[in-house]
């Protein structure tokens, strides 16, 4: 019984780990001011990093991109392998549409609970 009761506990330690996506300083899966996010991606090295506009005020980018543990940015393989990465942490996707500049833009929600 005692093992049951800590692997439920263990369980619901990693799920609240992993419904964690900060943009900036700011948790976007806590804050209930933001349901909807835009995304869009930029090259760094050999991966990619993906920038997220929730209606924040723009003050550089690394308040604008998704940041690890760590507080660094976090660089993606491919751009379907961060939208796998918001999926998982409870972001859908909507839309997608390309701009004027060719550059093409996600618009994700918050998954219903």
């Amino acid at each position: 019984m005692k093992s049951i009761v800590l692997f439920v506990a263990f369980s619901c330690l990693l799920a609240e780990a992993s419904a964690q996506v900060m943009v900036g300083d700011v948790d976007i899966n806590t804050n209930k001011d933001v349901k909807y996010i835009e995304v869009f991606f930029g090259s760094k090295g050999k991966g990619v990093i993906a920038y997220v506009d929730y209606g924040q005020p723009v003050t550089g980018g690394g308040a604008r991109t998704i940041l690890g543990p760590d507080k660094q940015q976090i660089e993606f393989n491919t751009n379907i392998e961060t939208l796998n990465y918001l999926y998982k942490n409870g972001w859908e996707v909507v839309t997608a549409f390309v701009t004027e500049g060719s550059t093409t833009v996600y618009l994700l929600r918050r998954k219903e609970a």
